[in-house]
Formats: structure tokens, sequence, C-alpha cells
């Protein structure tokens, strides 16, 4: 019974299941051999390809907000079916790039479609299921991810040993592949019906840039996410340059960190649909990951078993305060979106990951890899504060336009638009 509460409750849910798994895997797939294609077989240096994601990065900055705004106006479902194309198509002419300059054109390209991807995902997610099952839903689907990125890494194992041109193409457009299954997938859905077009053309346009309650939640979110820098790159560089742990021992600990979010994602979302339970979420987030911090700290300065300990248990502190931050997040970005926008709104809330993605390297990095104990506890600290806004920003958002009406008034529509 309790297995059972974990598992999608809805066709939509499983359908949408199902998709995310056909992504992942080639998610997966271009994840690990990625790198090794663009240098091995492009011919690009480590600089170039680095310097070229850097410079898309801004491409994926400035997308979300108007691909979100076109999912309201077209519809959630037919716009994440079309970035889905698109992206299949630009991964595809990956395999065609001989130059730096080429590469620099399809890759920003390609960011500027993966960031509106995941808002119209969002949007697709709000329009066709009901308040109360929108966070499970997104939880379930972030473990379905979890795993099937796991799995499209280990389908890589061939490529890695033989290093074959061939192979890392084949890989390539293997992640291709699954970009048009996930979107022949989602076509079994409804269509999600764009938003009624209200107000002036000028207020119509982009609501949440005027939304500052909405924006400073989604900025603060995007501040507790910075998570990931500090398990992708803080966590490495500490291991391996400032402790006398064995570096095998990292692969274990991500083992770790990607078994606890594929098990217990959904569980941890529990209490997130609503917006009280989500601020409640990130700023338990927050100590978590400030925890982490603390026990990250320490492991320069003891024996490698201690050491191994102190990394394990920082890990378990990260990958939960990871968990709860993904939950507080759906559950805040849904609960104070306004006028049912949901994809103008989710493209605003992701401005906070344009921050996490800017910053989150250069704080990890500048602070707890140069400054060692010192910086992390002042990294920690900067969760602990940030986590202690939310409740107050949350609140100032519900203030500015009651988010718990605008979220029932959406449930009325859907179960009209979807009725019989």
């Amino acid at each position: 019974m309790v297995v059972s509460k974990l598992l999608p409750q809805t066709r939509t849910e499983r359908v949408l299941a199902v998709a995310t798994l056909a992504d992942s895997i080639g998610t997966g797939l271009y994840t690990t051999a990625g790198m090794l294609f663009f240098t091995h077989v492009v011919g690009l240096s480590a600089v170039e390809v680095g310097l070229g994601m850097a410079l898309a990065g801004i491409a994926g900055f400035l997308a979300p907000i108007p691909l979100g705004h076109l999912a309201d106006r077209l519809g959630a479902r037919d716009v994440a079916m079309a970035l889905a194309g698109v992206q299949a198509i630009l991964m595809a002419g990956f395999a065609l790039v001989q130059s730096f300059s080429g590469f620099l054109v399809v890759v920003a390209l390609f960011c500027a479609a993966e960031r509106g991807t995941w808002t119209a995902r969002s949007a697709m997610v709000a329009g066709l299921l009901p308040g109360s099952s929108r966070v499970r839903a997104q939880a379930y689907m972030r473990s379905v991810f979890n795993a099937g990125v796991s799995v499209g890494a280990l389908l890589t194992g061939a490529a890695l040993v033989s290093d074959s041109a061939g192979l890392y193409v084949a890989l390539m457009l293997g992640n291709a592949a699954s970009f048009a299954l996930y979107a022949v997938i989602v076509g079994l859905l409804p269509r999600v019906p764009p938003i009624p077009r209200v107000g002036s053309a000028t207020a119509r346009t982009l609501p949440v840039l005027r939304d500052l309650p909405y924006l400073s939640v989604g900025l603060l979110n995007g501040i507790l996410s910075i998570h990931h820098s500090v398990l992708l790159i803080g966590l490495p560089l500490w291991l391996s340059e400032h402790t006398e742990v064995p570096r095998v021992v990292l692969s274990w600990l991500f083992l770790l960190n990607t078994a606890m979010a594929v098990l217990f994602q959904v569980r941890a979302s529990r209490g997130s649909d609503t917006v009280r339970g989500a601020a409640r979420a990130l700023g338990t987030s927050a100590i978590a990951t400030g925890g982490a911090c603390l026990l990250f700290a320490p492991a320069a300065h003891v024996s490698a078993l201690l050491a191994a300990c102190l990394l394990a248990a920082g890990t378990v502190a990260l990958t939960l305060g990871e968990l709860l931050q993904s939950a507080g997040c759906w559950g805040l970005s849904f609960g104070l979106t306004k006028g049912g926008a949901h994809g103008s709104y989710q493209g605003g809330f992701s401005l906070g990951d344009a921050l996490r993605d800017t910053l989150g390297p250069i704080l990890v990095v500048s602070l707890a890899i140069s400054h060692g104990v010192v910086g992390w506890l002042i990294l920690g600290g900067m969760f602990v504060v940030a986590g202690a806004l939310v409740a107050p920003a949350a609140r100032w958002a519900q203030a500015h336009h009651q988010p718990d009406a605008v979220a029932s008034a959406d449930d009325r529509v859907l179960a009209t638009a979807h009725a019989g």
C-alpha cells in the first residue's frame, strides 16, 4: 500500500514517466560521452568546448521566459513537443559540426531550446494535473530521470572502452532519438489549452517580470540549488586535493547520491503541494545543505577513514537538501503562479537556475576550495541565511496575488477542459 502511493496514480502521470525515462536515457548517453565526442571526434580543445558552453549559457538565460510565454499562448504540450523536436534536430546536427564556430551556433541554439523545454514541460504538468498532484508528479519524474541517466551512462561503456568515433556519433544520435521519442510519447497526452488573453497587450506579454515577490522566491531557490555545484565541483576537488581519501571513494559517494535521489525523491516531496509546506521544505533544505558543508570542512584535517566517514555523512545531508530543495521549488513555482500563466512564470522562476549556474561554481571554488574550513563555514552560512528568507518571501508573494485562489481556479478550468 505504501509502495503504491509512490507510483504514478493516473494515466497522465504514467505517460509522463515513460516519456521522461526515454529522454533521460539519452541524456545519460550525452552527459557521459558528450565531452569526449567534441574533443575526440569534432577535434575541439577542452578550452573551446568550455568556452562554447559558457557562451551558450547566455542563450539559456534569455530563452525560458519568452518560450514559456509561447507555451501559455499556444498550449504547453504542443510547445514541449515542438522544442523536443528542435532538440532532436540540433543534437543530430552536432554530428555535422567541424569547427568551433559551427559548434558555438549549434550549442547556443540547443541550450536555448533545452532551457525552454524544461519551462514548457513544467507548464504542461500544471496544465494536465490538479494542484494537489503536480509536486508528486514532478518528484516521480525526477526519480525516473535520475534512474534513466544512470542507465544511459552504463550504456556508454563500449564507446568509452573502444574510443571509436563511430560509436561516439551513435551515442549522440541516440540522444537525438530520445528527444524525438519523448515528443511522440507526450503526443499521447491531452492538449493543454492556451490560457485566456486578458487585459492590455502590455499586461499580457510578460507579467512575471513585474512580479518582484515571485522573482525573489525564484532567486532564493537559485541560491539554495547551488548544492549542485557543491556536489559536482566542491566534493570532487575537496576529496582529491585536500584529503587523504582514495579517489575511488568519489564514485561511491556519487552512487550514494544517485540511489537516494531515485529512492526518496517522491517521499521527500510530501507536504510540498502547498505554499507553506513548500517554503518549509526549502527552509529545511537549507539546514541540511549547510550541515553538509559543516561535515565536509574538517575532512582535510583528519585520517583517511574518518574523512571518508565525514564525506559520506555530508553526502547524505547534501542529498537530503537536494531532495527537499527540488520539492520546495516545485511547490512554490506552481503555487505562487498568478493568473494561470504557468509557462511565463516557470520561465521567471528559472532565473534562479541561471543564478545558480553562474555563481555556483565561482562561490564553491573561491570559498570552500580556496579558503578551506573557513570557506566551507561561510558557504554553509549562506545556505542557512537564504533558507531563512524563503518563508517571508513566500508570504510576500502570497499576499501579492492570493495564489491559493488562483490554484483553485486552475483546477476548475482543468476539470472542465478534461471532463469526460
